[in-house]
């Protein structure tokens, strides 16, 4: 809810850059939720994510207003709730599948209730409805289920840092479809905040 929310105040290039901090804050959340070990290089590459992300904001510095920021917000909010969903998932000794699906159930509930009482249900046309389809069959069902598997192949920050793969995938396909400009400061951005993530993957000196 969070990040759509941010996508309707952000141009989609922006949008989903911020929100992809939600790795870093799946470690951060690791550390305290799961107790994983909070190491000096993770510190590092959270405050160069974190700076990544300032950079993709700063860069429109002339246009920021209320809207902006509070967009900004409901991203990095969103990647706050996506770390905390991330680290409960992998504490909580639950079948993965079904975890997801009582979710998924869950926040339909809630956004159906939430849509009642602002009087914002529709009946979607064609396109719309295969609009929901791809929404939710592919880009949340599909791809969170893979998700959860990856995650229990190994340690939360390693699995995390290939999440980040995807930004620049992101960039291309907005570029295509919205035509939205590259900006350049976006892109600044997101080179630092995968840089960032580079300096948590070296391991006893060495680049894996």
């Amino acid at each position: 809810m969070f990040y759509y929310a941010g996508t309707d105040m952000l141009p989609a290039s922006q949008a989903f850059i911020i929100n992809y901090l939600w790795p870093i804050m799946s470690v951060m959340f690791a550390c305290i939720i799961l107790r994983e070990k909070l190491t000096a290089k993770k510190l590092i590459a959270i405050f160069i994510s974190f700076f990544g992300g300032i950079v993709v904001v700063g860069g429109d510095i002339d246009g920021v207003n209320g809207k902006m920021l509070f967009g900004v917000l409901c991203c990095i909010l969103g990647a706050v709730s996506y770390g905390i969903f991330t680290a409960l998932n992998q504490k909580m000794n639950y079948n993965k599948s079904m975890t997801l699906m009582v979710s998924f159930f869950a926040t339909f509930l809630f956004t159906t209730l939430v849509n009642l009482i602002n009087g914002d249900v529709f009946m979607p046309d064609t396109n719309q409805m295969l609009g929901f389809l791809w929404n939710g069959i592919f880009t949340v069902a599909i791809a969170n289920t893979f998700w959860v598997m990856a995650l229990e192949t190994g340690k939360t920050e390693k699995v995390s840092n290939l999440a980040y793969i995807t930004p620049f995938l992101s960039l291309v396909w907005t570029y295509l479809f919205l035509n939205e400009e590259i900006k350049l400061n976006s892109l600044v951005g997101l080179i630092i905040i995968i840089f960032g993530i580079l300096v948590q993957m070296k391991e006893n000196g060495k680049s894996k």
